[in-house]
């Protein structure tokens, strides 16, 4: 029979304690001791990363791929520019992608560019291209190829080259023009859009047939 102390308390199940503490105080030192170490190992981890990432960055950078002219260029997804032309008319300029040369960070190379006249307006025309420049010091942007116009009162316009001046609001080409809408067909060898995209008028070799009276 085991022996007690005169608290009740038996020698054997004192030192069945003790080694339950004493194991449990080993178990949590071993844990602070590979918590000491592992810490440093995973912040010196970390920071290697990160530094071998800014200096993949840096080299990628300095070995990218120059341009055709020899510069650089900063390349953007999605971009979009906003703002309102003389008569506070807003306008929206977006694109697919775009490239802004680094010798020149006010000029912007864009790939199917959108331009949308009037923006949220009954009024608002759109214009969309398969590339485009745009001057942010000028704000000028110049489209080509393929250019299709849509506006809401149901004219579709086809032209080879467009210049949109978006200070003043007004689009102008110096190329054939094709358009469809409501009253019927036109063609011609240039046109001008006034600021405001209120009037459209057109020159050389004008063409038109007209399917049915304006409604008054």
């Amino acid at each position: 029979m085991s022996s007690r102390t005169a608290e009740g308390k038996s020698p054997e199940g004192d030192v069945a304690r003790r080694k339950r503490s004493v194991a449990l105080w080993r178990r949590r030192s071993r844990d602070i001791q590979l918590y000491r170490k592992a810490l440093p190992a995973l912040i010196g981890l970390v920071i290697a990363v990160l530094a071998g990432w800014v200096l993949y960055n840096t080299v990628a950078w300095r070995f990218a791929p120059a341009d055709k002219d020899g510069s650089m260029s900063i390349r953007m997804v999605n971009p979009k520019f906003y703002g309102r032309d003389s008569s506070n008319a807003p306008y929206v300029i977006s694109a697919h992608s775009a490239m802004r040369d680094d010798r020149d960070l006010r000029r912007v190379v864009m790939v199917r560019p959108v331009f949308i006249q009037n923006a949220g307006t009954p009024i608002e025309t759109t214009l969309k291209a398969q590339a485009g420049v745009y001057r942010e010091d000028t704000r000028i942007l110049r489209l080509d190829k393929d250019i299709v116009v849509v506006d809401k009162r149901g004219y579709t316009f086809k032209v080879d080259k467009a210049v949109v001046d978006t200070k003043n609001g007004s689009i102008k080409g110096e190329s054939a023009i094709e358009g469809v809408g409501p009253l019927g067909r036109i063609t011609a060898s240039s046109y001008a859009v006034t600021p405001g995209g209120q009037q459209v008028f057109f020159r050389g070799a004008v063409r038109a047939r007209i399917d049915q009276a304006p409604r008054r």
